[in-house]
């Protein structure tokens, strides 16, 4: 099995997902296993690169509501939750109440970040959260301190594929072979403009021995299928509490000049997610997750005949 299929959705196999079902997880419905959630559209850095960036930056959620908000989500199966954004959730100031409830609820937690914070805020994730992926594309993350004050917590790292400043990627990596607690780096591309994505190919001859290392590029998708099943097994819930069906809505259209999430993906209000209907997703041009829509698809056929011919 490989590493990116691990620690990597978009475009690789859904191995999870199998394990899932082998395990009696989806035997009747597809639950919101898996929420992505963007608590707050605050963030410090202006990253050329982000799929956000003409979103509303004052936006966040209130505690009250985001604690009401997961508990609903256990309620319905939710397992596990993945901080993003939007913004950098690291800016909420809500943060570590809201760690310490899902922790109470059993709900594992996953932090994407671009990390900017000082070592007692290091020492306090290492209480929550399970893994983190901390973007280190332009050189403003203490990697040191990520990896020494966090030793509890599986972290990943991302660089978005650009002309390379190798001696700080090689220092970087050299470093990650070391640390135990790091499982990967992840390199791809700039799914906004696609100027420099033909770095990628320098950047897997160079580093294509290192198992560390993971190359996730978007060159390639397909078009969404018209019953998203992803949309109700890993949900986005955003900071004004409206829920999408998936991480990638901001880019789902051939023209991704909007950078935020277009209201015509909105499926509802996530306080009535258990009243909604699969997303049609024949409205996406570029969807990453076919992977996962073709397997719930199969595993949600009812009659299929010659079942027993393998």
């Amino acid at each position: 099995m490989s590493n990116s299929s691990v620690y990597l959705s978009a475009s690789n196999f859904p191995i999870k997902l199998v394990k899932h079902i082998q395990e009696g997880r989806l035997y009747d419905k597809i639950r919101p296993l898996h929420l992505q959630y963007y608590p707050t559209n605050r963030c410090n850095l202006r990253c050329k690169y982000c799929s956000c960036d003409n979103r509303d930056k004052n936006l966040e959620m209130l505690l009250s509501e985001a604690i009401e908000m997961i508990n609903y989500f256990q309620r319905l199966g939710t397992k596990a939750i993945t901080l993003s954004g939007g913004g950098d959730p690291l800016m909420w100031g809500c943060l570590e109440p809201f760690l310490v409830e899902c922790k109470r609820l059993g709900i594992e937690i996953g932090i994407v970040s671009a990390y900017y914070k000082h070592e007692s805020y290091s020492k306090m994730l290492n209480n929550y959260i399970t893994w983190s992926r901390m973007s280190i594309t332009d050189k403003h993350v203490d990697v040191e301190q990520i990896i020494k004050f966090m030793p509890d917590v599986d972290v990943g790292f991302s660089y978005v594929v650009r002309n390379p400043d190798i001696e700080y990627l090689d220092s970087i990596i050299e470093l990650s072979e070391k640390s135990d607690n790091v499982t990967h780096i992840r390199f791809t591309h700039d799914i906004m403009d696609n100027s420099e994505w033909g770095y990628m190919g320098y950047f897997e001859d160079r580093y294509k021995e290192n198992t560390k290392c993971l190359f996730q590029p978007r060159s390639e998708y397909n078009r969404g299928m018209h019953t998203c099943y992803i949309s109700k097994l890993k949900p986005l819930v955003d900071a004004k509490g409206d829920v999408y069906p998936c991480c990638g809505v901001q880019y789902a259209q051939e023209d991704n000049d909007a950078r935020d999430l277009s209201p015509e993906f909105k499926m509802c209000n996530w306080i009535d997610f258990h009243n909604s209907d699969f997303f049609n997703g024949s409205s996406c041009s570029r969807c990453y997750y076919n992977h996962y829509n073709e397997l719930l698809n199969i595993i949600n056929k009812k009659n299929i005949k010659h079942l027993n011919f393998l």
